[in-house]
């Protein structure tokens, strides 16, 4: 949330010069671009998705709180007498995937998406395109944060998240890899020999970088599928498992993606070819 208000204030900034004197110049700019702009208005729908985001872990995380704060009944294995926290765990998800889904949403709508014949087409392609890259980036954030403390996991359970973890990300790069080859052609349209023009260059410096590093991100969970998950799945508990090169593709990976995501930033505020 906070993020996301430091987000409007610089955006606020830069659309009306930021020559405040007083907070209260500030507010009325704020206010202005929230309410007299397509950009202003895709804020309030961004805030929205921020604010679900934010409940949907807040109750997922009360809900595990509570359950890890009682023990198990051993007359009742299903766990029926704390129905409620498992439905608020439940509910919780589909809170915090909703705020996802409103979020990516108010990004794409802000985006070279908008100014496309058919706006809604584009928005909504574009939309699968933010969801799959914030997707893929944040499994392996978490992963680069859970796998340090998971040597005292129980057994198997490495292996079971490893897989989940690379299942995940191969789903989330396939999205975003469709969603993004036809957000390109969108742009393209018939015109290939505007991309290489003189007037279009920083566009295509910065696309061909971003593709260069989502090639690289994709080799690492390659390489980390074929050739260190099945490492994992040897683990059986009786011998320590080195699981350190592993745990290295996955930061090296993470951070490449990061990387991609600032280079789409720059990319959301360079004027595409043809414009």
């Amino acid at each position: 949330m906070l993020a996301w208000l430091a987000y409007v204030l610089a955006s606020t900034e830069a659309m009306t010069g930021g020559d405040w004197e007083t907070s209260s110049a500030m507010a009325a700019d704020v206010w202005l671009v929230l309410t007299q702009s397509h950009f202003g208005r895709a804020q309030w729908v961004a805030g929205l998705g921020a604010a679900l985001l934010c409940a949907g872990a807040w109750a997922w995380y009360d809900a595990r709180r509570r359950l890890r704060a009682v023990m198990p009944i051993a007359d009742d294995p299903r766990d029926r007498h704390h129905r409620r926290e498992h439905l608020q765990e439940r509910y919780a998800r589909w809170v915090y995937a909703a705020g996802a889904v409103i979020l990516a949403l108010a990004r794409a709508s802000t985006g070279h998406a908008a100014d496309a014949s058919m706006p809604w087409l584009a928005i909504g392609i574009h939309t699968l395109h933010v969801a799959a890259a914030a997707s893929w980036t944040g499994a392996l954030l978490v992963a680069g944060c859970a796998i340090p403390g998971w040597r005292h996991w129980p057994v198997g359970a490495r292996a079971a998240y490893g897989d989940r973890l690379s299942s995940v990300a191969t789903l989330a790069m396939v999205v975003a890899l469709v969603t993004g080859a036809f957000n390109a052609w969108r742009t393209l349209g018939e015109n290939a020999s505007l991309w290489f023009s003189a007037q279009n260059a920083p566009y295509l410096a910065w696309l061909v970088t971003k593709l260069v590093l989502v090639a690289c991100a994709a080799l690492l969970g390659a390489w980390n599928r074929w050739h260190f998950l099945p490492r994992l799945a040897l683990d059986t508990g009786e011998t320590p498992l080195d699981t350190s090169a592993f745990a290295r593709v996955v930061a090296i990976e993470a951070l490449v993606l990061v990387m991609v995501m600032s280079l789409a930033a720059k990319l959301g505020t360079t004027m595409p070819p043809g414009v």
